[in-house]
């Protein structure tokens, strides 16, 4: 849980052009913004937008001193892309070594759709409790104060 917003940033797309897109419709000034969290140990920079680019790009990016782990999770709207981890890192003896990890050809969807099967029928605890939502309402709540200011 972060202890703070440290950052926030709207990125408006339209700025080179007088706040239009190129089809001359009106963009919204959160299409795009960035948010900076402050947790005890480290600081998480946050990304996102939309803009007139065909494609869906969503993963988490994590940093080390020797290391860094790329989570990359395709369009969930095409049945059957995996999630890919890509581990890019400097060996002892100072040459590179990449990775790229698929666990399973499923998609995130149907992976989601076995685990909830799981809760309703089976008994199976989630993943995610009630107390975690809780606190993603509180991160949310964060950033609109950070917003407002």
């Amino acid at each position: 849980m972060p202890k703070s917003v440290i950052g926030f940033s709207p990125c408006p797309l339209g700025r080179h052009s007088g706040g239009k897109s190129r089809d001359n419709s009106r963009i919204n000034e959160a299409d795009n913004h960035s948010e900076m969290f402050q947790y005890p140990e480290f600081v998480v920079a946050y990304e996102s937008g939309v803009d007139q680019v065909a494609r869906f790009d969503a993963s988490i990016e994590i940093f080390g001193d020797a290391k860094t782990v790329k989570v990359c999770i395709d369009t969930p709207f095409v049945k059957g892309l995996p999630t890919t981890m890509i581990v890019k890192e400097t060996l002892p003896d100072g040459s590179h070594r990449e990775s790229t990890t698929r666990r399973t050809h499923e998609d995130s969807f149907t992976l989601e759709l076995q685990e909830v099967y799981q809760w309703v029928v089976e008994g199976k605890t989630p993943k995610t409790s009630p107390t975690d939502a809780r606190q993603d309402l509180e991160v949310l709540g964060m950033l609109m104060k950070a917003v407002a200011a």
